[in-house]
């Protein structure tokens, strides 16, 4: 499921957002911005990857990156109805452990769980 917004939106967003994070980090080629993800605590809050470059290993590389700088489990959520992030997480051992409905956009979500001893 795409960023359902242009631009403009997404800077509020982002800048209204981020400040409470612990780690954010961005990937990019000679381009721009390819691809961020955000970490609060042992949350990771946000992985997103531009539609034109996702299956590159952008994704991959920002995970990975995020899996270096955690000790405990990590976990997240995403739409059900994403299929594509949830084969993404479960790709890379995560698991489902709850199912629910996201509080600020009323969609059903899930919350994944990837253990320690990854």
């Amino acid at each position: 499921m795409p960023w359902p917004h242009g631009l403009p939106e997404a800077r509020t967003f982002l800048r209204g957002a981020l400040p409470g994070y612990t780690h954010i980090w961005v990937a990019t080629d000679a381009g721009g911005v390819r691809g961020m993800c955000t970490l609060r605590g042992n949350y990771l809050a946000q992985l997103f990857v531009d539609v034109g470059y996702q299956r590159c290993g952008i994704g991959t590389a920002l995970l990975d990156h995020v899996l270096g700088h955690t000790t405990g489990p990590i976990e997240l959520h995403t739409f059900e109805a994403n299929v594509n992030a949830r084969a993404f997480y479960e790709k890379h051992g995560f698991a489902a452990v709850a199912f629910g409905t996201s509080p600020e956009e009323s969609q059903p979500d899930v919350l994944y769980r990837l253990d320690p001893q990854r």
